[in-house]
C-alpha cells in the first residue's frame, strides 16, 4: 500500500486514530521514512546534533523517540559510531523491521500510554534525545513527555524536535495547540529547557506544509563564552 495512504490510520477528519501497529504491518513505509532517510530536515537535524556536541562534549547515549523503522536513527548511528544508541516505537512491527538494523538498541514502548516506571533508562542517564515528526500524536501528554526527556537527560544534555506544521485545510487536530515554532519552543521552555537553536524551513516549498522546524535545546545550558 502507497505512504499516502496512511492517514486512516493516524489523523483523519480533524482525529487523531493512533492505529500505529495496524498502519506498519499493511504500509511498507509509512511516511515514506525510509526512502527519505536522506531529507533536508534530516540532514538539519543532523548538523544541530553535531552542534550541540559542541556545547556537550559527551555524546555517549542518545534516544530517538518514535523511531518508525530506523531510517534517522542509522544516520545518527553512522554520525556517533562509538554512542550507545537508543530507539523506541510504539508499533512491534515497525521495531521488529528497524532491528535489522545492526548497533541500536531498538525496543517497544509507548511513550503516550505506558507508565515511567516501564521505561528502563534511567534519568540523568542520556546526553542526546530526538524525535523526528512525532508531536501531534502525543499532544494530550506533551508537557508530560517532555519533562520526562529533561529528567533522563543529564546536565547539559540536549533535546532535538523536528517537526511539521500543517494548513488547517490539510490538518485540522492540533493545530490550534501548535500552529508555530514559537508554540514548540514555549512548550520546551515550560518544561525547563534552553532553546539554543532553530530552524523553520520548507522542504520542497509544498503548500500543503508551510512550514518545518527544528529545534534545539539543553538541559542545566552551560554559560557560554562567546
Amino acid at each position: 500500500m502507497s505512504s499516502k495512504n496512511y492517514h486512516k490510520y493516524v489523523i483523519e477528519d480533524g482525529k487523531f486514530i493512533g492505529k500505529f501497529e495496524e498502519m506498519y504491518q499493511e504500509i511498507s513505509d509509512p511516511w515514506a521514512c525510509l526512502s527519505n532517510k536522506n531529507s533536508l530536515g534530516n540532514d538539519i537535524l543532523l548538523l544541530l546534533m553535531k552542534h550541540l556536541k559542541h556545547k556537550n562534549k559527551k555524546k555517549n547515549s542518545i534516544f530517538d523517540v518514535g523511531c518508525g523503522l530506523g531510517g534517522l536513527t542509522k544516520r545518527i548511528k553512522t554520525l556517533f559510531p562509538e554512542a550507545k544508541i537508543y530507539a523506541c516505537d510504539v508499533s512491534s512491527s515497525a521495531i521488529l523491521k528497524a532491528k535489522k538494523r545492526k548497533g541500536i538498541e531498538f525496543f517497544v514502548y509507548d511513550i503516550l500510554n505506558q507508565s515511567r516506571s516501564e521505561l528502563f533508562l534511567k534519568d540523568n542517564s542520556l546526553d542526546l534525545i530526538v524525535m523526528s515528526q512525532v508531536i501531534f500524536y502525543l499532544l494530550p501528554r506533551l508537557s508530560n513527555i517532555l519533562e520526562l526527556f529533561y529528567k533522563l537527560l543529564t546536565d547539559g544534555g540536549g533535546v532535538i524536535i523536528q517537526q511539521a506544521f500543517f494548513c488547517s485545510d490539510v490538518q485540522k487536530y492540533g493545530n490550534k495547540i501548535f500552529e508555530k515554532t514559537t508554540d514548540l519552543k514555549k512548550y520546551l521552555s515550560q518544561a525547563g529547557f534552553e532553546i539554543c537553536s532553530h530552524v523553520d524551513f520548507n522542504p520542497s516549498n509544498e503548500l500543503h506544509r508551510p512550514q518545518n522546524c527544528i529545534v534545539a535545546a539543553l538541559k542545566d545550558a552551560p554559560v557560554s563564552n562567546g
